[in-house]
């Protein structure tokens, strides 16, 4: 990245002007085909804002972090960073009492499997943090699947299909749960029911798109 001469502030303040066209563009183009999108460069250039972010508010005393540019900083880490929680107490002195909640709420309920209070948070989350949690969305699906399974797995066990897509955090369309219930090779029955036991457990593709629908 190619940048004049600037100071901490200024640097900080580009930096949450540029972040959340990244953060946005790669929410919804792991979502939907986007024409020319390229995940590894859009990770990189993410991850090299977000760096340049970190290490200037670390070296300022008297800035505040924009409050969803901070959560966000955290949630982009969530899927792939168990200590990450020791990291936001570690900054926690430059985030609000409200940031500071939200954000550690929503990484404690990831960590502990709970994936329904996950969602039930994320639906309130701005859209801005609903995309920058869009690779923590499909891992955690796939681990409530799991969990699930092992819950209600006898042969008889049928649980209704519109509870599992709330669970889930799905959008009410059930379109994108049925195709996501198809990625485990079953579909609701005739009364809209899933049969657990015929669930076939699998791991998604890193670039899958249809776990990532909300």
């Amino acid at each position: 990245m190619i940048m004049q001469n600037l100071n901490s502030t200024q640097t900080i303040t580009l930096m949450e002007k540029m972040l959340p066209f990244y953060l946005e563009t790669d929410g919804v183009c792991k979502m939907a085909t986007c024409f020319g999108y390229n995940s590894k460069l859009h990770d990189f250039q993410l991850e090299e804002c977000f760096g340049r972010w970190y290490e200037e508010l670390n070296a300022s005393s008297d800035v505040t972090p924009h409050p969803l540019i901070s959560s966000a900083f955290f949630f982009r880490q969530l899927h792939r960073k168990p200590t990450l929680l020791q990291d936001l107490y570690t900054f926690r002195g430059k985030l609000s009492e409200e940031v500071f909640s939200l954000t550690k709420r929503v990484i404690s309920s990831y960590n502990s499997n709970n994936y329904y209070r996950f969602f039930k948070l994320f639906k309130d989350l701005d859209p801005l943090l609903q995309y920058s949690l869009s690779d923590s969305v499909s891992y955690i699906r796939q681990s409530a699947m799991r969990i699930i399974y092992t819950a209600f797995k006898t042969p008889v066990s049928k649980l209704p299909s519109h509870l599992i897509s709330d669970w889930l955090g799905f959008p009410t369309d059930t379109i994108f749960f049925v195709d996501f219930l198809q990625l485990y090779n079953v579909i609701p029955d005739n009364q809209g029911n899933v049969h657990i036991s015929a669930i076939k457990l699998i791991e998604i593709l890193e670039n899958d798109q249809i776990s990532r629908q909300f």
